[in-house]
């Protein structure tokens, strides 16, 4: 059963989300049109940066507002950017909770940024 957070600072990922399965398909068919693609681009950005980046688009599809304020253009390529995020982060980490707050705390600078610790086990993972 899916938990709604309480507000919108709190992380939306799960494990079991369907819109992870889509994900992956969305990718697949957005690798097959960027194989054809000569004109890609490198971007830099923080361990922190790049969890919270793929956190805010993966709110934005789950609250299905990529459906209604974006074009289908610009929802493909938002797909893209967070499918991307996705294969990079330890999304499925059983500490996700934690890396996001670490995350958040290190942009406002209140602790170094630093590579996620993750943890890898059988125990439930800590999302909503």
């Amino acid at each position: 059963m899916k938990k709604e957070p309480n507000h919108a600072s709190e992380p939306m990922r799960m494990d079991t989300r369907p819109e992870c399965e889509s994900t992956c398909l969305r990718m697949a068919h957005l690798n097959d049109r960027r194989k054809d693609m000569s004109d890609d681009i490198q971007i830099k950005l923080t361990q922190a940066e790049a969890l919270l980046v793929f956190e805010a688009l993966a709110k934005l599809e789950e609250k299905k507002l990529l459906d209604v304020h974006v074009s289908e253009e610009e929802r493909t390529a938002c797909w893209a950017l967070e499918a991307l995020l996705e294969k990079e982060l330890p999304v499925f980490a059983s500490n996700y909770l934690s890396l996001v707050a670490q995350a958040k705390r290190a942009i406002k600078g209140e602790e170094p940024i630093q590579p996620p610790q993750t943890t890898t086990g059988s125990s439930a993972p800590d999302r909503v």
